[in-house]
């Protein structure tokens, strides 16, 4: 019969090969816990990162469908031949039309021509880009419109537009021309001009500024008679664009489809270049939209390639990047 003595003695602790063992077991749950933790960080760091690049691509598109799908839309009608009281840019500021930050003469009322843009450059000396500057080598497009927001009363200081079935004027003494109730229509005229500054407002870029941040913005006709700078998404680093123009002859069955895609500035698009081409309309528009992160990754590295628009770029940095596109028809335009 063995004693307590002897039991005590058989369990009195373990051997250093056991202690050994177990230390090498822990280490290994160990090492594999910090990996996991490490593995599972990292992912919620990228999918937090997409995310966000994902989001202000939405945001950018979300901004840009609806102004371009009113293009050239001017309440009763779309036909801009019709609407009197705008001014192209070689011609005299009409009278009460002088506009405080206006980005060239007559940049906001400008309806003969309810798109337009520039290829890879900022060309309005009239209106100074936010921030640091325009961001190098991305495009401007230019927008033109009537608000889809009928006004029931005419506002002194504001540009409205004017409209009936067969014709409109531009006015903003807020004295509008005499119309019968049901045939015409007043709404706030719209003009905006998109471009990439270099860097956008507070938010999460370093050290909480927004320095260093691009951001795609845009300057805005407001009330007041002012060009107002307004953000639209920030973290885009470039922004194309492209105009589907359709040259067939007018008249011909034919017309009525994008048969040539062009770069803003354009000759053949141009009234005011020797190379304008009178049968050229612009019945479609493409953008491409390539979004940044807001801060570096540590231990990524971009070397993506990206082909699109007239640009072909490659990075060689520690920033997430999408590209993201998209076609819209210009609704009103097709019908003139």
């Amino acid at each position: 019969m063995k004693t307590g003595v002897e039991n005590l003695r058989r369990q009195s602790g373990m051997g250093l090969i056991e202690l050994m063992v177990s230390l090498l077991i822990g280490s290994i749950l160990m090492v594999g816990a910090i990996t996991i933790f490490i593995k599972s960080k990292d992912t919620y760091r990228l999918n937090e990162t997409m995310g966000r690049i994902q989001e202000n691509a939405r945001l950018a598109l979300s901004m840009l469908g609806p102004d371009l799908r009113l293009t050239s839309f001017w309440g009763r009608g779309s036909d801009a031949g019709v609407i009197v009281g705008g001014a192209r840019a070689n011609e005299a500021i009409p009278a009460g039309m002088a506009i405080a930050g206006s980005c060239r003469p007559n940049w906001a009322i400008d309806v003969a021509f309810p798109i337009e843009g520039s290829n890879n450059n900022f060309p309005y000396a009239g209106c100074v880009p936010f921030g640091n500057g325009a961001q190098p080598g991305a495009d401007v497009l230019v927008t033109r419109h009537a608000s889809s927001i009928p006004q029931t009363f005419a506002t002194a200081g504001r540009v409205q537009v004017f409209s009936t079935r067969t014709a409109g004027r531009l006015f903003a003494d807020g004295v509008p021309p005499i119309g019968l109730p049901g045939t015409s229509r007043i709404a706030d005229m719209i003009a905006h001009a998109y471009y990439v500054s270099q860097d956008s407002g507070p938010g999460p870029a370093p050290f909480g500024s927004g320095v260093g941040l691009p951001s795609l913005r845009r300057k805005a006709l407001v009330p007041g008679m002012l060009v107002q700078d307004e953000e639209v998404s920030p973290g885009i680093e470039d922004f194309q664009v492209q105009f589907g123009v359709d040259t067939t002859p007018i008249g011909s069955p034919l017309r009525g489809s994008v048969n040539r895609w062009v770069n803003p500035g354009n000759p053949i698009i141009d009234p005011l270049s020797a190379g304008f081409d009178p049968n050229a309309k612009i019945v479609a528009v493409k953008v491409w939209i390539l979004v940044r992160a807001d801060r570096p990754e540590p231990g990524f590295t971009n070397i993506t390639n990206y082909a699109y628009a007239d640009k072909n770029v490659t990075f060689n940095d520690n920033f997430r990047r999408l590209l993201v596109s998209e076609t819209y028809q210009l609704r009103n335009t097709w019908l003139n």
